[in-house]
């Protein structure tokens, strides 16, 4: 481990996180009610996140499949923080497990070309959802 503040991290965003998921799972219908997007209701262009409520939701139901559908950005970022969150608690308790990951040039850009070509294609999926 080469710096423990992405470790640490999580510690703060668990909590808001936990909160989140919390208020999706007892209620709802309140979550449903407080979520906005002020980009898609004046410019009727949906944002990365519209549907994200949805996606929360459906997670914290147990149904990984509307969750993607609502919006697979913000399902997969659920999960891959879900993963984060586990690694970063057992790293912090057991020392012994901390790990670095360490990527070659090729590597890195094969991430990037790859979340970038994720977060359009997610992008595309939330204009073809709310057209119209």
């Amino acid at each position: 481990e080469n710096s423990p503040w992405q470790r640490l991290l999580v510690f703060p965003l668990l909590t808001v996180i936990v909160a989140a998921l919390s208020l999706a799972r007892l209620n709802p219908d309140l979550a449903f009610r407080l979520a906005y997007c002020p980009l898609r209701d004046t410019t009727g262009i949906p944002c990365l996140t519209c549907g994200g409520t949805h996606s929360i939701v459906s997670l914290m139901q147990g149904r990984l499949l509307d969750a993607l559908a609502a919006n697979p950005l913000v399902a997969m970022g659920i999960i891959g923080f879900g993963a984060w969150a586990c690694y970063a608690l057992l790293a912090t308790f057991i020392p012994g497990q901390r790990r670095s990951l360490e990527f070659s040039a090729p590597e890195k850009r094969a991430i990037r070309f790859l979340t970038t070509l994720f977060i359009l294609a997610t992008w595309a999926w939330e204009f073809w959802r709310f057209r119209g």
